[in-house]
């Protein structure tokens, strides 16, 4: 599959997983398109009707018009959109943010649903199956769906939607190419727990152990997408985070270092020292001379 916008931010062979497991949990179609109306994940638990309705060029074509414009609709919106196919099949599109752009939409449903036609916001006139024996034969098979399920998995759809626009803490970590953004998100579980857990004691073996990576592989990764070592990026984070810590005067350089993870109050004075050029004691009094 080709690298696209959206591919820089989240791989889709995650995202396809992940799509696979809630589809497979809920019953309902799920797949993704892009900004351009571009297939990034094909449907996941797709039906026997839809799989047969898109083996005629027509009806593909058709069908993907239908997807395309919804989903650009949801985009326009900037909210969940239902609509009714021209089969009068129920379908939703949730739209997929980055930073404030659209980069495509989350489509499910295909659904015989209880919802009606007034309910949604875009109902396409329907053509008759009495035109296409063989998928009349399928409709028929097709479960029906209480409406109320559709909308939680649209919920469901939407709060993800909202997990990938929040990528851009990973994505701005190091700005580079396709190949280290792509390393970046398979280092994103690794990175937000040192982010979160910096005070505790944290190996590679650990890190690497999250990513499902060898620990020298993970070294390897990590510092080429970061261009600094695991240590390094742990001190940098707790430097960080004490920083922000000795900007109140009444705290104790021997608490800021246990706060960030120094057993040794003297160990992190002089990693303190080594990152900023100054001690924390410096960088206290500076902090208080200033305001």
């Amino acid at each position: 599959m080709d690298t696209t916008a959206l591919d820089l931010i989240i791989p889709i062979d995650r995202l396809k997983v992940l799509l696979d497991t809630l589809s497979k949990a809920t019953g309902i179609n799920l797949c993704v398109l892009d900004d351009m109306g571009c297939t990034l994940v094909p449907p996941c638990n797709d039906t026997p009707f839809c799989r047969c309705a898109r083996s005629t060029e027509t009806l593909k074509e058709k069908c993907l018009d239908v997807a395309s414009h919804a989903a650009y609709q949801s985009g326009r919106k900037r909210r969940c959109i239902y609509y009714k196919c021209f089969f009068g099949l129920t379908c939703f599109a949730v739209p997929l943010f980055y930073k404030g752009k659209f980069m495509g939409a989350t489509l499910g449903g295909c659904a015989s649903t209880d919802i009606a036609d007034e309910e949604v916001d875009i109902s396409l006139p329907r053509r008759s199956l009495d035109d296409y024996p063989q998928l009349k034969e399928l409709f028929s098979s097709i479960p029906f769906t209480e409406g109320g399920k559709i909308r939680e998995t649209a919920s469901l759809c939407n709060q993800l939607s909202a997990f990938i626009g929040n990528f851009h803490t990973l994505a701005e970590l190091h700005p580079g190419d396709a190949k280290r953004s792509k390393g970046l998100n398979r280092l994103q579980d690794a990175i937000k727990y040192i982010q979160t857990n910096y005070n505790k004691k944290i190996t590679v073996q650990t890190l690497a152990f999250m990513c499902f990576v060898t620990p020298d592989y993970f070294s390897r990764l990590f510092s080429s997408v970061t261009g600094k070592t695991v240590p390094q990026y742990v001190a940098e984070i707790r430097v960080k985070k004490a920083k922000e810590l000795l900007a109140d005067p009444s705290i104790k350089i021997r608490a800021v270092a246990n706060a960030v993870g120094y057993d040794d109050p003297a160990y992190f004075m002089r990693k303190f020292k080594q990152i900023t050029g100054v001690t924390p004691t410096e960088y206290q009094l500076s902090k208080i001379s200033s305001k």
